[in-house]
């Protein structure tokens, strides 16, 4: 990392920098990198100290919206990052780093700068080193077997261990054909059976719906004519009290006969003894 920081600082500080400019109007140090598109339709330049880093970036639009080559304008002939966007990074940066701390970058490893810059001395070599005496052994090679061939898997489906070794036979045999004959045998009598036992079963339901229709028919016969009985009765009962009624009529009309026959009898008497008595 100090190596790269080292290499950005001969951008903005060294002869060959190509925004040599920037370190000289900061009192810091400052690490950057300047860069440009193609047909120069956008400029950046990317800067840093040990404190801020910024990124400043041009670019021109058309009316469609879509990109277009910057037109140069003012003091510059061509639009790069060395131009407007290091001059508005070198703006910004100074009012950023009022009231800071200068700060250094971490000093380099000993490697030959690449562009720009002073050489680095490297460190001198040492001696030669020292032969060691070292004990060799020789191994004997030893002679590797090829790897076994795998065989693709098979696709045929293996024949039980009763009929390997056996031939395949392309006739049924007899002994087979009756097993499927005495099967059939037994499965047509097994569903005639059944279909018999559900005619029958049908036949019961039949005769279990006629039974519980008539016996349904014999209570209504029932309760019609105890429903007549009982009206029978009723009326009955009503000749009774009006017989009974009668008759008691009768019996009053009879007594109250009687009593006036006799009150006519006795009568005559009491006028012709008021008479005999009479002045």
């Amino acid at each position: 990392m100090a190596d790269t920081t080292y290499a950005l600082q001969q951008v903005v500080s060294g002869p060959n920098g190509s925004a040599d400019k920037v370190a000289a109007q900061m009192d810091r140090p400052v690490a950057a990198k300047t860069g440009s598109s193609s047909d120069n339709k956008s400029a950046q330049f990317v800067g840093f100290t040990p404190q801020v880093v910024t990124a400043v970036t041009l670019y021109q639009t058309g009316a469609d919206g879509s990109e277009e080559s910057i037109e140069p304008w003012g003091d510059y002939e061509e639009i790069t990052g060395s131009t407007y966007p290091a001059d508005i990074f070198i703006n910004y940066m100074t009012v950023a780093h009022e009231g800071l701390e200068v700060e250094e970058f971490p000093q380099p490893a000993e490697l030959l700068a690449t562009r720009g810059g002073t050489v680095p001395q490297t460190a001198k070599p040492t001696g030669e080193p020292e032969e060691e005496a070292t004990a060799t052994l020789l191994l004997r090679p030893r002679r590797l077997r090829p790897p076994p061939r795998s065989r693709p898997p098979s696709r045929r489906r293996r024949a039980p261990r009763s009929l390997r070794g056996r031939r395949p036979s392309h006739r049924t045999p007899r002994r087979s054909l009756e097993e499927a004959r005495t099967t059939a045998v037994t499965t047509t009598r097994t569903v005639m059976a059944a279909a018999k036992v559900a005619a029958t079963m049908a036949a019961a339901a039949k005769v279990a719906a006629t039974m519980a229709a008539a016996e349904t028919a014999a209570a209504a016969k029932v309760a019609a004519t105890m429903a007549a009985a009982t009206m029978a009765a009723a009326e009955t009962a009503a000749a009774a009290r009006v017989a009974a009624t009668m008759a008691a009529a009768t019996m009053v009309a009879t007594t109250a006969g009687a009593r006036a026959a006799s009150a006519s009898a006795t009568s005559p008497r009491r006028m012709s003894t008021r008479l005999l008595i009479g002045p």
